[in-house]
């Protein structure tokens, strides 16, 4: 298992999960990974979700949302 996961949710509710060596290269990742066929967008290490984001379907145009990582609030 590498360090790094990245897990995407498509539109249809398919999951994927794709291995990143590091963090740098995970977040690259989900970056090329939020695009209008894709809903949902995680990075995850050992300990659990860094970061996390979402795009509405009823959205006409590619608009991101971050969403808050329990861990930031309780570190």
């Amino acid at each position: 298992m590498s360090a790094f996961q990245v897990i995407i949710w498509d539109n249809s509710g398919l999951r994927s999960v794709h291995d990143a060596p590091d963090r740098s290269d995970a977040l690259r990742l989900a970056k090329r990974a939020r695009t209008l066929i894709n809903r949902t967008v995680k990075v995850a290490d050992c300990f659990g979700s860094t970061h996390h984001w979402t795009r509405s379907q009823s959205a006409s145009m590619n608009q991101w949302n971050a969403c808050a990582v329990a861990d930031e609030f309780f570190s």
